[in-house]
């Protein structure tokens, strides 16, 4: 064994071939030390740090199911919404019934409407005011401008309902917007 270099204590070969950390500095020995309760304090630090990034996941993890639970209802409900504009036009076609019948068509979608209605507020949906309004482009989608006497950018007509979810647009209203007082034409 006599021939083995790590074994020579005299040969220091050992440390060119990446096993010097195996060799005690006998200088150093005593002074960097840690104490059992340093290493102690260390694990617990370490052990707290875990947790709350454990915790920082979860919360995050939480609010993004949240999150995609609300695009997926979104997402139900921009289907939805045509159908129940669907059901407002015909309900307002039927106003005066032409026919005997016609009055229990116009009962059958007014409750169609009413429960449309309802459900839609259970979910949090409200219509966007429109008519008379201002044009608001984060509420309003502008199809039309036409001239009238009425005021710069008032909303003269709603063409489809827009709706709020809570806080924000899910749809915005499609309308049509003043230009403001119509110009005499140049004779």
């Amino acid at each position: 064994m006599k021939n083995r270099p790590d074994h020579d204590p005299e040969n220091n070969d050992h440390k060119a071939n990446g096993t010097e950390f195996l060799q005690p500095d006998p200088e150093t020995l005593g002074e960097d030390r840690e104490t059992p309760v340093d290493v102690q304090q260390e694990y617990v630090e370490r052990i707290m740090r875990m947790q709350a990034e454990f915790e920082n996941y979860r919360k995050r993890v939480t609010r993004d199911m949240a999150s995609a639970q609300e695009r997926a209802t979104d997402s139900l409900i921009l289907e939805i919404l045509p159908l129940y504009d669907n059901v407002l036009r015909a309900a307002c076609l039927h106003q005066e019934p032409r026919e005997e019948n016609g009055s229990a068509v116009l009962e059958g979608l007014q409750q169609i409407e009413r429960q449309f209605s309802q459900w839609l507020e259970s979910k949090g949906i409200q219509p966007i005011a429109a008519v008379g309004d201002l044009f608001d482009p984060q509420c309003h989608e502008a199809v039309l401008t036409v001239s009238s006497d009425r005021p710069r950018n008032e909303v003269l007509e709603e063409l489809e309902p827009g709706y709020f979810r809570y806080d924000r647009v899910l749809r915005p209203s499609k309308v049509s917007v003043s230009r403001g007082a119509k110009e005499e034409e140049p004779s």
